[in-house]
């Protein structure tokens, strides 16, 4: 059965769900895109008043349920509310971090977790500090949930999660500062057509002005040997190169933890290992789910969530051989 859901509902997700803080959004009547001829004068005043470009959100992987969005539409008074909280972001943001503390890492503390009518998790306990952590199971095992529930895409039933001291049912705003998430496909995760827009957006909703966005965008992406970037189409990019460019949007926002949930499956041999050298390399703690066990080679810790617990914990020599044992016998049996 389908429901309305207000522009702030969603807004609220699609900021929890990249780790964006966005003020923008414009119609949406029944598709995954956000664009449609109903939303034109809305997206025409957006760009006059916040100078935001064209805004196309893709809502597939972000509203994180089957009901069919009919509407959500940004009344003036929406729309001048979140453009005057822009310029107040970078301030906040600024206070909010120096509450983080990264070193008490990620906690889960007795949480239930449901889906609908689904109990995923049951009083599970958890502490999460390593560098590098990868999460593995099967489809349905309750991985997504796990991480989704770290960015406040997904709050507890019961209990507790704390990310960087922070409780995710309190300090949801503070979040998208906090966790960077990233999808399994670019497409649904890029909103503008060139790579220089994609960085600057988020920059701007942060309180940077325009030319020192630009600027920063253009230092971030030779930082990480992305020479000439900055004014190539999306469209253009390879499948690797879009996913790179969503990394590198999260990564500009300056995150402590960054989750990739199922990150190379588009990708070709030679670019998923390339992407798995350069993640590696990186200051933040990293969370992966992949069923690419030898992406966990050289990990802190791997996780076999299933039946709606940890099932096993430990190193990936620990863990993985046994879940790759377990999921043959399982292709095997008649």
């Amino acid at each position: 059965m389908s429901r309305r859901i207000g522009a702030k509902e969603v807004l609220d997700r699609f900021n929890r769900a990249t780790g964006r803080i966005v003020c923008t959004i414009s119609a949406i009547n029944g598709s995954d895109s956000v664009g449609s001829a109903a939303g034109k004068p809305v997206r025409n005043a957006m760009e006059q008043q916040l100078g935001a470009g064209r805004v196309i959100l893709r809502l597939r992987d972000v509203l994180q349920d089957r009901h069919q969005v009919k509407s959500a539409f940004v009344t003036p008074k929406f729309l001048k509310k979140y453009r005057d909280n822009a310029s107040s972001v970078e301030q906040s943001k600024t206070r909010r971090k120096s509450a983080v503390t990264p070193s008490t890492g990620i906690v889960f503390d007795r949480v239930t977790l449901s889906r609908g009518e689904n109990e995923v998790f049951k009083d599970l306990n958890l502490s999460l500090t390593e560098k590098r952590i990868g999460l593995v199971g099967h489809n349905g095992s309750g991985k997504s949930t796990l991480v989704r529930a770290l960015n406040g895409l997904i709050l507890p039933d019961q209990g507790k999660v704390t990310v960087c001291g922070l409780d995710t049912a309190r300090e949801r705003k503070a979040l998208p500062g906090i966790v960077g998430f990233i999808f399994q496909n670019p497409d649904h995760q890029i909103i503008f057509p060139t790579v220089e827009e994609e960085l600057v957006f988020g920059l701007e909703q942060c309180g940077v002005q325009r030319k020192e966005a630009r600027e920063k965008a253009g230092d971030f992406l030779n930082l990480h040997n992305c020479h000439g970037w900055g004014g190539r189409p999306v469209h253009e990019l390879s499948e690797g190169q879009k996913q790179l460019v969503c990394v590198l949007s999260v990564l500009i926002m300056e995150p402590y933890v960054l989750i990739l949930d199922e990150p190379f499956a588009s990708l070709d041999l030679p670019t998923r290992l390339k992407m798995i050298r350069w993640i590696d390399r990186l200051p933040q703690q990293v969370i992966v789910i992949s069923h690419e066990l030898d992406t966990f080679n050289g990990y802190d810790r791997v996780l076999w969530v299933q039946n709606g617990g940890v099932f096993k914990d430990g190193t990936p020599d620990e863990v993985v051989p046994g879940y790759r044992q377990a999921a043959l016998s399982e292709a095997l049996s008649p």
